[in-house]
């Protein structure tokens, strides 16, 4: 099969082309169709740059708590006088701490009824003083001081900040005496108060 022959274009042909491939400019109405999108993309990264420039680094932190149980705590083998069984509820009023022996008074002072940490005068929780008033309970008898579990229960409508600050200050009350050990992951030390949190549900 022979392969086509090639046919020389025309004067007429070659003028077309010419014409054809010439660059020109546009008509204004082209060049109203067109969208420029630089000054937009200028204004999205302007945007970006700042949202990185502001945002605040959030630092995440593990807590080791005990949720409650399914069906309730069961009965202690131990006497009261033995253990502590510190256990506190989180209200809107205060925090109240109650133990073997009863409800703690107002004040930390005595068993009795009433919120035993009431909130401060502003609306806060007096953190500061549950502190001292957990230390208070556990130095009242030598065999509390190896009882390092507190449990908690909070009202509905208990922000989760509020129960974070809670445990914080059940956990020590001198950072340079409390620790974890690294093989047996119990805290130890004599700056520990409760870090072991159980959480318990309201009846």
């Amino acid at each position: 099969m022979s392969e086509p022959e090639d046919h020389p274009l025309s004067p007429a042909q070659r003028s077309r082309i010419r014409r054809l491939s010439r660059w020109e400019e546009p008509a204004p109405g082209d060049e109203a169709g067109e969208l420029n999108i630089i000054p937009y993309l200028d204004i999205i990264m302007n945007i970006i740059v700042f949202v990185i420039a502001t945002i605040t680094v959030v630092f995440m932190s593990t807590l080791d708590v005990n949720p409650p149980s399914a069906g309730g705590g069961g009965k202690s083998t131990r006497k009261k006088t033995d253990s502590l069984n510190l256990t506190a509820i989180i209200t809107n009023d205060g925090v109240g701490l109650k133990t073997s022996s009863g409800n703690i008074a107002t004040g930390c002072e005595r068993v009795g009824s009433g919120i035993t940490i009431p909130k401060n005068g502003d609306g806060t929780y007096d953190f500061p003083t549950l502190t001292k008033c957990a230390r208070k309970l556990k130095s009242e008898n030598e065999k509390f001081a190896s009882e390092t579990q507190v449990t908690v229960t909070a009202n509905n409508n208990i922000e989760y900040q509020t129960i974070v600050s809670f445990m914080d200050a059940m956990r020590m009350d001198n950072p340079d005496a409390c620790s974890v050990d690294e093989e047996t992951k119990a805290w130890v030390g004599a700056g520990c108060l409760f870090p072991n949190v159980n959480f318990g549900v309201a009846r």
